[in-house]
């Protein structure tokens, strides 16, 4: 865990955060996936694993993989109610801000 956040970190301030997202990072033999998953959603880095084992999450990139996906399922979910009302009312404005304030 806490050597694939040093790592990133190295990665961040050697090429750039701009740099890094722009390209994104190719890891190969990445393992289990630990560096991949930093960069990824600690750092919005677009990351590719090449290796021939499958990643395994562990429980907090588990929690952080489900956390992500109901942000996302509360905002498409808010999007569709504001389009069905015909716009978004001031109630739905606020509810998607809360929500983007927590993420």
């Amino acid at each position: 865990g806490a050597r694939h956040q040093v790592f990133v970190g190295w990665l961040v301030r050697t090429f750039g955060q701009e740099r890094l997202q722009a390209g994104g990072v190719l890891d190969v033999a990445g393992g289990a996936g630990c560096t991949a998953f930093e960069l990824t959603f600690s750092r919005s880095i677009p990351t590719t694993v090449v290796d021939p084992r499958p990643i395994k999450a562990n429980a907090r990139q588990r929690r952080a993989l489900r956390c992500r996906r109901r942000y996302h399922e509360s905002l498409e979910q808010l999007h569709t109610a504001a389009t069905e009302d015909g716009g978004a009312s001031e109630a739905l404005e606020a509810e998607a801000a809360a929500a983007e304030a927590a993420a």
